[in-house]
Parts: structure tokens; C-alpha cells; sequence
């Protein structure tokens, strides 16, 4: 997510200074950004219901894992 706030704030064609991020460097070049278009409900209708979709199979699945979740015990063993 860091990487995408550079590049946004960066020209095309340019390169980043060399910054460090996590005890990582890193040095970017920006080739070019492609500007898209907004989404509209009549052109993107099946990307907008597909990612609805799958947040509301992510939202079953979590409160479906927190339910097994108080009916199952673990107990980790450590060397």
C-alpha cells in the first residue's frame, strides 16, 4: 500500500528517490499511470455484483469460523 501511495505522487517517466521502508530499500520508476474511467451501474453492473457478492460470502464465512470458532478447543504445544 505504501508502494501505490509513491507511485501515485510520482511523474510519468521519472524515477523515486531511494527511500527505506522495514528495513528494506527500494528505488521505483513510474512508466506511465493509466487514468481509468469511474465505474457506472449500466457499463460495470457484473464487477460491481461480483464484488458484493464475494464481501458478503467473506462477511458468512468469518461470523460461520467465530461460531465453530466457541465450540472448538486448541491447545498449541511448544518446544
Amino acid at each position: 500500500l505504501f508502494l501505490q501511495k509513491k507511485l501515485f505522487n510520482m511523474d510519468d517517466f521519472s524515477f523515486s528517490d531511494v527511500f527505506v521502508e522495514d528495513s528494506s530499500v527500494f528505488l521505483l520508476y513510474k512508466y506511465k499511470q493509466k487514468k481509468t474511467p469511474p465505474l457506472s451501474l449500466d457499463l460495470d453492473w457484473p464487477l460491481i455484483e461480483g464484488v458484493a457478492l464475494g464481501h458478503k460470502r467473506f462477511n458468512l464465512l468469518s461470523v460461520w469460523i467465530a461460531k465453530e470458532k466457541e465450540h472448538l478447543y486448541i491447545e498449541f504445544f511448544t518446544n
